[in-house]
């Protein structure tokens, strides 16, 4: 249908496809549209010269969803099992069953082997240079049982320093040598400039008193808290039969002696003989606790 446009006269006939008669598009895109678009004719739909985007096709429509299948009936072999409970964690041992765990390994023969991993043990885990206790310790070296320069000494005095070394207190001992060292750096860590020491903790057994360098050890900390702990019996009782090498013909040796026999030798051990560790292990907790409160009582 031709008919002339209300805005601009021209003619227009929204049915034809020739752009001469559907001019009054533009007029309509002039005007803002609004209420025009019916203006624009059917071919081109003229908006500023591009075509009007086309009318989205309706989406098809959806497909009905097909039912679910239904879940086969569980078979007690299908059946899901119920989940089994984390295992519970194991309770700590008691120090009762440390120190059984403890003469268990002394009474087997120390091997180079075994020394030599607790030796590293010591050096790699337990070092410090300025150390709060020193150990003086015995090998006990056993003939026939334990290779040369090992034995159940190494043994007690390495699971004392570990139960100490958990509380936080260094340590430092015999075992922190390596081999080739001067032995006698444990006496600068008892005594010498810098130390630290506080507390020489002795491990007891009768070898012992058949070690030199166990006497120069207790002999340099006199002036400390010395607790000589009681891991093997028996003590020699009789002065003859402790640290017999000690003849009286080198008067520095003599002196040692004599002051060790008086400061120490009366000394009470823990616990008193003739029970051990071994017999009452819950001096073990007491050795701990004395050497912890030896160490808050004497600050520097």
């Amino acid at each position: 249908m031709v008919c002339d446009c209300r805005d601009c006269g021209l003619k227009r006939d929204p049915a034809s496809k020739d752009p001469s008669t559907c001019s009054c598009c533009n007029c309509s895109k002039k005007r803002g549209w609004r209420n025009y678009d019916e203006g624009g004719c059917s071919q081109c739909k003229t908006r500023a010269g591009q075509a009007a985007p086309a009318k989205p096709a309706p989406p098809p429509a959806a497909k009905p969803a097909p039912p679910p299948a239904a879940k086969p009936a569980a078979t007690p072999e299908s059946a899901p099992s119920k989940q089994a409970p984390p295992p519970a964690a194991k309770p700590a041992p008691t120090i009762q069953q440390e120190v059984e765990q403890l003469y268990a390994r002394s009474r087997k023969p120390v091997s180079a082997q075994e020394g030599q991993t607790i030796r590293n043990l010591m050096i790699e885990s337990f070092t410090n240079p300025f150390p709060s206790v020193v150990f003086s310790y015995a090998t006990g070296n056993r003939q026939d049982m334990d290779e040369v320069g090992f034995g159940p000494g190494m043994i007690y005095t390495e699971f004392l320093a570990r139960k100490l070394h958990e509380t936080g207190i260094k340590t430092f001992s015999g075992l922190h040598v390596d081999a080739g060292e001067n032995w006698e750096v444990i006496l600068s860590k008892i005594s010498g400039r810098g130390s630290q020491c506080k507390v020489l903790v002795v491990i007891l057994n009768p070898a012992l008193y058949l070690s030199k360098p166990c006497l120069k050890e207790i002999y340099t900390a006199t002036m400390l808290q010395e607790n000589p702990v009681l891991f093997e019996g028996p003590i020699p009782e009789n002065e003859e039969d402790r640290w017999p090498m000690i003849d009286g013909k080198d008067a520095d040796d003599a002196v040692m002696l004599s002051l060790v026999e008086e400061r120490f030798v009366k000394r009470n051990t823990i616990p008193s003989p003739p029970h051990t560790v071994e017999r009452q292990p819950e001096v073990i907790e007491k050795v701990l606790d004395m050497v912890k409160k030896t160490i808050e009582l004497r600050v520097d």
